[in-house]
């Protein structure tokens, strides 16, 4: 993705990092394998990290952008533990991001969208995806003064 960012030679002001995977349910804890650890780690984290070391400092550069890393609200969930670890880890590293570029007008911040009907969210999750497209759009709109390494809700 980045290759083919940087041959269209486009400046890139907003970047959503929406890229994730889930691995199945375990009962135990202990029961996800190394595998399903690396693979969630590396789609759900350094994709977003490799992701923002890409576009991020020429933004810094040019004086403007806009960064959303989409995280969850997922609490408790020991059977999704390497997603639920990943999603925190995405905004710890969106917070240290923020702080890093913090006297810039570049915003870094998170998006919580919410159990979405989706592919991995399933048809049993509440929320239809069009209705978090206004809340989804708040981050990427935000003023040069606006909240910086924060978490929005988009519901």
């Amino acid at each position: 993705v980045i290759d083919q960012v940087n041959a269209l030679g486009v400046e890139v002001d907003i970047v959503y990092n929406n890229a994730a995977i889930m691995t199945s349910h375990q009962s135990d804890i202990w029961q996800h394998s190394w595998e399903d650890w690396m693979q969630t780690m590396k789609t759900n984290v350094f994709a977003m990290y490799t992701i923002c070391a890409a576009f991020v400092p020429k933004m810094a550069e040019r004086g403007y952008g806009r960064v959303v890393n989409l995280s969850s609200g997922i609490t408790k969930t020991p059977e999704l533990a390497p997603y639920s670890a990943s999603k925190w880890a995405v905004i710890k590293l969106t917070e240290d991001l923020a702080a890093h570029y913090e006297d810039t007008n570049v915003r870094i911040n998170c998006l919580d969208p919410g159990w979405l009907r989706t592919d991995m969210g399933s048809q049993n999750a509440p929320n239809a995806v069009e209705a978090v497209l206004p809340g989804a759009l708040v981050p990427a709109l935000l003023e040069n003064d606006g909240a910086n390494g924060k978490a929005f809700s988009a519901l």
